[in-house]
């Protein structure tokens, strides 16, 4: 006696061969990782249909224009999935766009739509676009509003996310990140942890400001006694992280950095050179 029918679902590796889909999905395509084992997407990114006809669906697994960190994190979760006996579910958001640039329009704009209202992806960084990404009518208002930064006090500018809940015991804080509301103790917390940065260099800076969407939100005189070290082995990181304790500063350091409704961060500094690098959160005011 025959069993039940079993509905066959194409593998990763069964999709590489259809030369009809790369024909489909060119030039410009961008697409979602999901996790199969709770519908859950961990990964958006933008791709070209030759590559797809090259190297298939492998090709978005395994993605050659990912930061370390983004790699790392997006391949122990495909790991973890093909552990369970599963593959990475693929979607395609949008095909055949015609230029690169309007595909990385596409794809920041779901990163940023995922991240606020969705949960945390593998991304390490927001779309290209970011500087035109998603943001709250009241935030718009602010950084039309707010008059540049030009005080010459040294202080580490360090550029936060959007709020996420933290699961790591080493500094118990609520989560990370800004949104609109924020108490000034979670501000604090989201500013003084976890961070990549120069331990010898930060002595000469002391105080750290906050910043987000481009305008500063909090500034903290720095106890440079109290920064410690962690290495976060969470996700395959492995990056040695730095944490500080420090007091609200006084009320003309306040002023002079924050002000009454922020003060937004210039593109370029006083002497020349962007204040941030390239996907880096930490800058060093104003040199």
């Amino acid at each position: 006696m025959l069993g039940p029918a079993v509905e066959a679902k194409p593998s990763a590796e069964s999709l590489v061969w259809n030369p009809l889909v790369a024909e489909h999905i060119g030039p410009y395509y961008v697409y979602l990782l999901v996790d199969p084992r709770d519908d859950k997407v961990f990964y958006v990114g933008k791709r070209t249909g030759d590559r797809f006809r090259h190297h298939g669906v492998e090709a978005l697994l395994v993605d050659d224009a990912a930061t370390p960190e983004e790699a790392g994190e997006k391949l122990t979760r495909i790991r973890e999935i093909r552990a369970a006996g599963m593959e990475p579910r693929v979607e395609f958001v949008r095909i055949k766009l015609s230029t690169e640039q309007e595909a990385y329009s596409v794809e920041a704009a779901v990163i940023d739509a995922l991240i606020h209202h969705g949960g945390p992806l593998t991304n390490a960084v927001r779309g290209h676009d970011g500087g035109a990404g998603l943001i709250g009518f009241e935030e718009l208002d602010q950084q039309l509003a707010a008059p540049e930064l030009t005080t010459s006090l040294p202080a580490i500018l360090i550029k936060l996310g959007w709020w996420t809940l933290d699961d790591e015991n080493e500094l118990p804080r609520r989560g990370f990140g800004y949104r609109t509301g924020i108490s000034g103790s979670d501000l604090y917390d989201s500013t003084r942890a976890w961070w990549v940065l120069s331990r010898k260099r930060v002595v000469a800076y002391p105080y750290v400001v906050a910043v987000y969407q481009g305008i500063t939100r909090g500034v903290w005189e720095v106890d440079h006694s109290s920064w410690r070290s962690w290495t976060d082995y969470r996700r395959g990181k492995s990056k040695l992280r730095w944490a500080f304790d420090g007091r609200v500063a006084s009320p003309d350091i306040a002023e002079a950095f924050v002000g009454r409704i922020g003060h937004k961060i210039p593109s370029q500094r006083p002497g020349g050179g962007a204040v941030f690098g390239t996907g880096s959160p930490i800058a060093y005011w104003p040199t």
